[in-house]
């Protein structure tokens, strides 16, 4: 989502100079995070798929996990 607003706020923004390092700063910034977020993405979910496979193992093992009877 941010990939689709972050273009659009670039273009309205005055502040920005028009070309960054001789690239169209829009260009630049679009292509960036296209290719960077989901990078962020993918990191950020495994940190947090980390994290709670820790929490639960923990909270498995101080209250005894759960006892399933089938037949």
């Amino acid at each position: 989502m941010l990939a689709t607003i972050l273009p659009t706020v670039v273009r309205s923004s005055a502040e920005l100079p028009a070309e960054m390092f001789g690239r169209p700063t829009t260009l630049v910034l679009t292509i960036g995070g296209l290719v960077g977020l989901p990078i962020l993405y993918w990191i950020l979910g495994a940190i947090a798929g980390i994290l709670m496979a820790l929490i639960y193992n923990l909270a498995a093992g101080w209250l005894g996990g759960l006892e399933i009877e089938y037949e």
